[in-house]
């Protein structure tokens, strides 16, 4: 239902812009056809606000019954929950994709600052690069009860935040493994030379120990070893 609604808002957004290009073009002198084209605007923003209250209603139904589908960041925290299909996209399966975008976390010269926000009067979309990050639209809004610009900015910070977390700890981690591991190799070298001593000392102790016996089954007599 929420998608045939989407759909007509659409199609009514392009006349109205149609609409607008040719009252452009028109001439100040054309009163009757600037009336007419001014006339149907207006009856198609009154339907679009229609169309969206009725849109916010369907929503706040929905809200109460639906459960939305997180998107997980690579620390397992939550970020935020997608409730709405785009496209041939379901909730869930937009959820799963942005969940496993696990390459900006793996760029190891990120920089946030290069995040880039493309907005239009429908979209809300954060590019990386070349990487479409989230893109948002009026559905998304209206689960929030929110207006698109302000959802997405939210969201941009959500996911710079996570970033930004997610890159701390590993860092952190990576360097106290690696602290961890230069100081085990070192101990298991100082554990290793000691036991070379103990074992060399514990065979000279031994070999001396049983010179006189060997020197007199082999008859050889008057031998010390210095």
């Amino acid at each position: 239902m929420l998608q045939n609604v989407e759909q007509q808002r659409i199609a009514d957004s392009i006349q109205k812009e149609e609409l607008k290009a040719q009252l452009n073009n028109l001439k100040s002198t054309d009163k009757s056809r600037i009336e007419e084209l001014q006339t149907r605007l207006k009856e198609i923003e009154d339907k679009e606000n229609r169309i969206l209250e009725e849109k916010k209603q369907q929503i706040e139904f929905l809200r109460n019954i639906t459960t939305g589908y997180p998107v997980v960041g690579v620390l397992g925290d939550t970020l935020f929950h997608i409730y709405s299909k785009r496209g041939e996209l379901s909730a869930k399966d937009r959820a799963a994709v942005l969940t496993k975008k696990k390459e900006l976390y793996e760029d190891d010269y990120l920089n946030v600052d290069s995040f880039k926000v493309f907005e239009t009067a429908d979209n809300y979309t954060i590019h990386y690069g070349k990487t479409i990050v989230l893109s948002l639209n009026e559905a998304d809004a209206l689960w929030h009860d929110k207006n698109l610009p302000d959802l997405g900015n939210e969201y941009r910070q959500k996911i710079i935040n996570s970033i930004t977390k997610s890159k701390y700890e590993y860092s952190l981690s990576r360097t106290l493994n690696r602290t961890g591991f230069v100081i085990l190799v070192i101990l298991l070298t100082r554990l290793f030379i000691w036991l070379i001593r103990i074992g060399n000392r514990r065979m000279m102790n031994s070999i001396s120990s049983k010179k006189e016996k060997w020197l007199k089954k082999t008859g050889i007599q008057g031998l010390y070893f210095s």
